[in-house]
Formats: structure tokens, sequence, C-alpha cells
């Protein structure tokens, strides 16, 4: 297949299609400003479980995350992104039709098999399609990271907006993903399914690396794993809790909530859109950075007394992941042998999908550890700035760190394809 078009408009054309499934990978969270008006239509359901209808599509996005390849091979990636993308169209929508939680509930956890469908692929796609143009192959990346809080932050702004009519009539706001389908389906080039499957076949590995390189690679990206469960569910905790923080101290409206929400992924898009900057300057230290803005961001909202400290916070947060995800998948990239990146990849997109599923007991038990406070509103301030702490003690300790990563970066030899 010829993956270079004639002319200038179809490659662009092209290379949207390419980017444009990222744009729905983070818009799970864009329901939060609807939670406070819908927690008034089911005052019988306890809180940590209804936090879990802006999480529990993480957990069913792990059932179809490492099954998408295998499908992908069978029937196209083409096809396989398509029929995510659809699936979180209708299920987007459906809550808009139904005054039962548990049918809400279901329908957050079709949704995320979607979108396990299709979120490896969107970032296999342009390994696939520019394996050749390692420069195109890096910018179509970074583009690709920023079309994820583009995505969110348009769907935040118009639930902001619907949430003022009623919460039901927010959920509409996910039937802009049918636009997304017709122009992917249009315009994304039809994959070869030979190609998918070299690209992820396992051959043997004719170069066999020392005993304490292999070490140093599980170690890493375990390592990596571990601080992604924790980071995300740190920045998710955001967009779940603000809301609520807002409508218990009376600090503004759903609409509001919106609009702080959308700030937050305004300057995770323009983080992510900065990323090669950023990393010129600070290199090996970008992820202790990230860190060091998401130990400020929770440290704002735990203190926040006023809607201004709230944004404060939720900007922090925001530029956090950015600078932590992307470096980690870059990383990945630099420690692990070709053939295996996208394994690697979709392990870390496991313990941001675990992270993201974790918040609502996360802000639980957080909350509660060693406070006396009982009032919901204390809960969620000391959940953050327990995590603010933990997140000051991995500063120290990534700092410290850094020498033992500069090795792996330096000695551990890459292999091609």
């Amino acid at each position: 297949m010829n993956m270079i078009k004639n002319t200038h408009k179809e490659r662009m054309l092209m290379y949207g299609a390419i980017l444009a499934p990222s744009l729905i990978v983070s818009s799970g969270k864009a329901i939060t400003p609807a939670l406070p008006s819908m927690m008034k239509s089911f005052p019988n359901v306890p809180i940590t479980m209804f936090d879990m209808i802006s999480t529990v599509q993480q957990l069913s996005a792990l059932i179809t995350l490492f099954l998408s390849i295998w499908i992908a091979r069978k029937i196209s990636m083409k096809k396989t992104i398509g029929i995510g993308i659809f699936i979180t169209a209708v299920c987007g929508i459906m809550p808009a039709f139904s005054h039962s939680f548990m049918f809400i509930l279901l329908s957050r956890f079709a949704w995320g098999i979607g979108l396990g469908l299709l979120n490896s692929l969107a970032i296999d796609a342009i390994n696939i399609f520019f394996r050749h143009r390692e420069n195109l192959r890096i910018r179509m990346s970074g583009y690709r990271t920023a079309m994820e809080p583009l995505g969110q932050c348009v769907l935040d702004i118009l639930m902001g907006l619907l949430v003022m009519i009623n919460w039901q009539v927010s959920f509409l706001a996910y039937g802009l993903i049918f636009i997304i389908l017709i122009y992917f389906w249009k315009c994304f080039p039809s994959t070869n399914n030979e190609a998918i499957k070299r690209n992820h076949k396992t051959p043997s590995i004719s170069i066999l690396l020392p005993t304490r390189y292999i070490v140093r690679m599980v170690n890493v990206v375990l390592g990596l794993f571990v601080l992604m469960i924790f980071i995300v569910m740190a920045n998710a905790s955001v967009f779940v809790e603000v809301p609520n923080l807002m409508h218990y101290l009376h600090l503004g409206t759903p609409g509001t909530a919106g609009v702080i929400i959308g700030l937050n992924t305004i300057f995770a898009f323009f983080a992510n859109a900065s990323f090669g900057r950023i990393f010129s300057y600070l290199h090996r230290y970008t992820i202790v950075m990230g860190i060091i803005m998401i130990t400020l961001g929770t440290f704002v909202e735990s203190i926040s007394a006023n809607v201004w400290m709230l944004t404060l916070g939720a900007i922090l947060s925001g530029m956090a992941f950015p600078m932590f995800g992307t470096y980690s998948y870059a990383l990945v990239g630099k420690v692990i042998p070709v053939r295996y990146e996208t394994a690697a990849i979709a392990f870390l997109i496991t313990g941001s999908n675990i992270g993201s599923f974790l918040v609502p007991i996360g802000i639980h038990y957080f909350g509660i550890f060693l406070n006396p406070t009982t009032s919901l509103v204390g809960i969620i301030r000391h959940a953050f700035l327990v995590m603010s702490i933990i997140s000051l003690i991995l500063v120290i300790t990534m700092t410290a760190y850094q020498a033992y990563v500069k090795v792996v970066h330096n000695r551990v030899p890459r292999m091609g394809n």
C-alpha cells in the first residue's frame, strides 16, 4: 500500500485521521461537570460508588486493550479503531435517555470497551505508518499526545454549558464523536494486515542482552508502571473532586467547574505541544518536573478556599502528566527493544487505566488516613494533602534516582527491526 498520498491536502487529511482517535482517549473524564447535578438525582447511592461513573470505563478498557492488537490482525486496524469509536459514540450518549443509575454505570463500562479497542492502536498507527520517517514520526507522536487534552477540553466546555439545562442533556455532547467517526472512516488509510502482523509478531532475539540490562529494563518499566498508577490517580482526582469541592463549598456553578476542568486540559494541551522544548531544557529531569507539578497542584487543592485557588491547582495538575507521561513513553522507547515497545507501552497504558479506576478508592483511603475529620470536604482536602506529601517524597527519590536512569539511557543497546 502506498501510504504517502499524492497531494498535500490528501496527506493532511490522512495525518488528521490518524490523530483523530486520540481526541477520544481522555474524553471519559469530561462528565465531571455533570456529577454534582447527577448526585442530587441519586441521593441513595454511596459517594464511592457514584464516583465510579467517571472511572469505571478505565476498568473495562483493560479488557480490550491487549485484545485490540489481535482483533486488528483479524479484521484490520481501521475496522478495529472504527468499531471502538462507534461504541464510544453510542454508549457516550446513552445516559441522556435513562434515569437508572445502574444503566448509566453499565453504559460507562461499555464506553470503556470502545476506548480499549482504539487506545493502544492510536499510538501504534503512528509507528506503523511512519516507521521509516523518524522525524515525522516524532512530530506526529507529539501531536497525538496533544490531541487527548484537546478533545477532552472541547467536551469539558460543551458539557459544562449543557449541564446548565440538565445533567442528562450534557451527555449529548458525546454526539460529537460521530463526526470524528465519519472523518476517520473517510480519510484513515486502509491498513495491510500483513504489515500489522509483522509489526507485532514476536520473533526470536538474535542479540542476547546481558542479564543486568534485562533486570534494569524490567525495573524501569515496572517503576514507571507503579508511578503511572499514582500520578494518573492524583491527576484524575482533580477532575472528580474539584466539582464536588465547589458544590459543597458553594464556590460556583457546574458551568464554572466545567471551565476549570477545561483550563486544566488547555494547559495540558500546551504542555504536550511544547514537550520538545521542555525536554531540551530539562532532559532527564523532565519526569521530576512533572511530579513537582502534581505535588504543587494537589497541595493547592488541599488548601483551596476559593475558585481561583481551585483553578490554579487544576492548572498545575494538568501540566503534570504531559511531562511525566510523554517522557515515560519516550524512556520506554529508549530502553526497550523495538519489537517489544508496543507491549511495554500497553503495560503503561494499563497502569494509567488502573490509576483512573482507583480514584474513588484512593480518595477514600487517603482521606481517612490519620484524619479525624468525617466531613466530605475534609476527607477530600486531606486526600489531596496526602497525595501531595507522597508526591514530594517521589520528587526527592526520583532526583536521587536520575544517576541510575542515566546509566540505563547510555548503556542499554537498542535493537533494530
